[in-house]
């Protein structure tokens, strides 16, 4: 994740502190203010994690929008698991 994120400024303000991931044991959740954003986002986690033969494993991943509204959102990544 720290290679994943060098330069990069997106995420939410919360307290003064920017925020874009949120880690626990195996898992990862990844904030955005866009899907724009959260598409640029996944691509950074993809890059690095292809460096380590690592893959998403799109049976277990999820998007979920928090704006009061449903959203279809839309990620892709091209290297990973079904």
């Amino acid at each position: 994740m720290r290679k994943a994120l060098q330069r990069f400024f997106g995420g939410f303000r919360i307290g003064g502190r920017t925020i874009s991931n949120l880690r626990y044991a195996d898992d990862i959740v990844l904030l955005a203010t866009s899907p724009e954003e959260l598409q640029q986002l996944v691509c950074r986690v993809e890059r690095a994690a292809n460096e380590y033969n690592m893959l998403i494993n799109a049976t277990i991943t999820k998007v979920i929008a928090n704006n009061g509204c449903v959203v279809e959102i839309s990620v892709e990544v091209e290297s990973w698991i079904r």
